[in-house]
């Protein structure tokens, strides 16, 4: 079975590269980072890239823009027109199944709880980078309605991995270096997060799996933590004893609402659990790794 991968060079990308390879599957990338191996592609254009020849299966859509850092303008044309285009493509070259990579955040703020049937946000609720990517998917579905193919779309929450990015590799350094934490006290909240691992097996189990057609599913490590919870285990799979000490929620709310920065506040104190038993029951999955199997992993060097 032939897959063909966009954005197989970035963190969640070249996880999943070696775990389909590593299951049997024949994967080929296409990038606009140059590799010397035979099976990645690059492509000089970004909004025009040229499929390598041959048959696939299916195409997993992993490149986008995630991050609050694009311009509105940049956004749209990497998340909605690159995305189209790509589409497209993938339907030309005769592929029968795409899988998109979408987030977990299209639902409001406010919903501490994700449920398969939860209703995401209207485009005019979103941030604009969020909002391209719902548009992305109403784009697959509608392409795929029309080209008479199957699509998958996981919505995922923050994902953990060796060579993880952004907020996750930050906390993990400050742990590291044995940084003061204040967060012993956060320890009524719960939100869901996935392991690069246990992400790459769902997607890989939605590449084979019929029931995965025409779906929309969520996914987690099934093991929601709090603020709390989260920096033991990290620190715990570093080798390392955290040090801790309690500061209120409601401290750093205040803070949040002096610095303008309410929205990444709610997202250390807040509570965002997603509801993956449709994923479970569905596609007679589960997750292969626990959180703190997981999280070892991710500290662990081969």
């Amino acid at each position: 079975m032939s897959i063909l991968v966009t954005g197989g060079r970035g963190f969640i990308g070249c996880h999943l590269y070696k775990h389909l390879q590593s299951n049997g599957l024949v994967v080929s990338v296409i990038s606009r980072e140059k590799s010397e191996q035979s099976n990645f592609y690059t492509y000089d254009d970004f909004f025009s890239p040229d499929f390598p020849n041959g048959h696939y299966h299916t195409l997993i859509h992993l490149a986008g823009a995630a991050h609050a850092k694009y311009s509105d303008e940049d956004a749209f044309k990497i998340n909605v027109e690159f995305s189209r285009t790509v589409f497209s493509n993938a339907i030309e070259k005769g592929v029968g199944k795409i899988i998109f990579l979408s987030s977990a955040n299209l639902f409001s703020s406010s919903v501490t709880s994700i449920t398969p049937d939860s209703d995401v946000l209207s485009l005019n609720q979103l941030t604009n980078t969020l909002s391209t990517k719902l548009q992305a998917e109403l784009e697959l579905q509608e392409t795929a309605r029309k080209a008479g193919i199957a699509y998958t779309i996981i919505r995922s929450p923050l994902v953990y991995g060796e060579d993880m990015k952004a907020n996750f590799a930050a906390l993990a350094g400050y742990i590291n270096k044995g940084g003061p934490l204040p967060f012993s006290a956060i320890k009524d909240n719960r939100r869901s997060f996935v392991s690069v691992y246990n992400l790459a097996d769902l997607i890989r189990t939605c590449v084979i799996h019929p029931g995965a057609n025409n779906q929309s599913f969520l996914v987690s490590d099934d093991h929601d933590l709090s603020t709390s919870q989260l920096v033991t285990i990290m620190a715990a799979a570093q080798g390392k004893r955290p040090f801790s000490f309690p500061i209120p929620a409601f401290c750093f709310k205040v803070l949040g609402k002096l610095l303008g920065k309410t929205q990444a506040i709610d997202k250390l104190i807040g509570s965002l659990r997603l509801d993956i038993n449709k994923t479970k029951n569905v596609l007679d999955w589960k997750p292969p790794l626990s959180v703190a199997q997981g999280f070892e992993k991710t500290f662990t060097k081969n």
